[in-house]
């Protein structure tokens, strides 16, 4: 598993072909996690979706750490 993982986010030579999935994904997760951050702020969109926002940040952390290992 932590070779396919290293395979997938590694810029080499021998592509994988999930490899531009995956460097989308993570591209739109930065970017949804910058809106969010920034959404956040404002107290109305905090208080309707609190619980999207907890959700999704757990999602966030999940996907981070399963890319750590």
């Amino acid at each position: 598993m932590k070779n396919l993982i290293f395979r997938l986010l590694e810029d080499s030579e021998r592509k994988h072909f999930a490899q531009p999935l995956v460097n989308w994904l993570i591209v739109g997760l930065i970017i949804l996690n910058s809106l969010a951050v920034a959404l956040a702020t404002v107290k109305s969109y905090k208080v309707a979706y609190t619980n999207l926002f907890n959700t999704f940040e757990i999602f966030s952390v999940l996907f981070s750490l399963w890319n750590m290992f």
